[in-house]
């Protein structure tokens, strides 16, 4: 009797941990579509930088429609496919971020503060380093997710200043125009399972 008991205890918990595993079970994703828009403010105008060129890869949890976990996530922009129509812009833009020896704007996810469902959609507080230019600093991200069929999109806004990132706000004109510290990272990504890549 004692030894049916352990063997049928034995196999509950099997069934448990099985059951856990099916139920928090993650997916590899890539990134498939995206448009990374840097927004800023000058003396003479506002301006932007946009690049549709990011990649990156992550892995998420995906439950009755809804995203209920986010293991990993990392996206890279190439620095030199951010462009503005304006050659002259876009070689200060690369000059700023050191393109030549940085050239990935990249963010790599590192945990998850809140998801939450919000009139039909996730919305999501990540914490990640954001390296620009070679310099790392720690962000907090909040982002919209959604899903539609098998891609899975992230859509946010996040302000920072270029000084934190040691770069100096471009100046032109001999200094009377100059770009304001702060600037509007606009981002909408979606990523697709890894299984439709190959």
């Amino acid at each position: 009797m004692k030894k049916l008991y352990i063997l049928t205890s034995i196999s509950g918990i099997g069934i448990f941990v099985l059951l856990f595993a099916f139920y928090f079970q993650t997916e590899k994703f890539t990134l498939d579509e995206s448009t990374i828009r840097i927004l800023g403010t000058s003396t003479l105008r506002d301006w932007e930088t946009v690049s549709r060129d990011a990649e990156g890869e992550a892995e998420l949890g995906i439950r009755n429609g809804n995203i209920h976990a986010i293991n990993a996530l990392t996206i890279r922009v190439p620095a030199e496919s951010l462009k503005s129509g304006n050659r002259n812009m876009d070689r200060h833009t690369y000059d700023a971020l050191n393109a030549e020896a940085h050239p990935h704007i990249i963010f790599f996810f590192k945990d998850v503060e809140q998801i939450a469902a919000v009139n039909g959609t996730m919305r999501i507080n990540a914490i990640g380093d954001l390296t620009v230019a070679g310099v790392t600093k720690a962000i907090t991200l909040t982002a919209t997710g959604s899903i539609t069929k098998s891609l899975v999109t992230f859509e946010g806004n996040h302000f920072l200043k270029m000084t934190d990132f040691n770069i100096e706000p471009p100046t032109a004109l001999l200094g009377t125009v100059k770009a304001d510290d702060e600037i509007s990272i606009q981002f909408l990504v979606s990523f697709k399972p890894a299984s439709e890549a190959l």
